[in-house]
């Protein structure tokens, strides 16, 4: 896939503008219900035979609720994944989203030998759609990893729906990426569609 970084995202700021994925999984997330997809391996009727999961429930070290979803293909190990796909939530946040967006970015900042971000323009306000890239892992320069985010806050609550891709090791400067545009435009499409509905009655 040959690309130059100012116009790679053209085709899905219109996806992201006029798309919305299905959204078949409802789960309750603190004080909402996250809508979201299934993974891109999975169907309905079929999660538990195509996907391994990993979930976890507790307090952080700031004293906040956080609940993590994780799935993998049931053919992969959570020790060596290619495709990761997550909803986590954590609770009570306040301040600005664009932080806390900022503050995922920079986790790729520290733990890869080169990061790179990009902010979806003309998202609603209370979302943020972005996508990292790390063109190798500090601890396994060979491997690197593309991912999109979707981050919401809605009732003191941050709901995080992504998509984590291992890829052979790239260069941006190099005009390319590991990744076709089709899988592009499926995992973009595939977190956009998370939705967030106050968890009351009539909400």
């Amino acid at each position: 896939m040959r690309i130059v970084l100012a116009v790679l995202f053209t085709p899905f700021l219109a996806l992201c503008a006029y798309a919305q994925s299905d959204v078949p999984v409802v789960m309750r997330t603190f004080t909402v219900v996250s809508q979201f997809s299934l993974p891109p391996w999975s169907a309905h009727d079929n999660i538990g035979e195509t996907s391994k999961i990993f979930r976890d429930q507790g307090k952080s070290e700031s004293g906040n609720d956080y609940f993590i979803h994780e799935m993998i293909p049931s053919d992969e190990s959570f020790d060596a994944w290619t495709r990761l796909y997550a909803i986590t939530a954590e609770t009570p946040i306040s301040g600005d989203l664009q932080a806390y967006a900022n503050g995922q970015v920079n986790v790729y900042v520290r733990h890869c030998t080169n990061a790179a971000s990009h902010f979806f323009p003309n998202i609603p306000e209370h979302a943020k759609l972005f996508l990292t890239f790390c063109e190798g892992y500090k601890n396994n320069p060979t491997v690197g990893e593309i991912s999109v985010f979707n981050m919401q806050i809605k009732n003191e609550t941050l709901v995080k729906n992504y998509i984590n891709v291992r890829v052979p090791a790239f260069k941006l400067s190099d005009g390319a990426l590991p990744l076709n545009d089709a899988d592009f435009q499926t995992y973009v499409d595939l977190v956009w569609g998370l939705r967030l509905i106050d968890d009351s009655p009539g909400g």
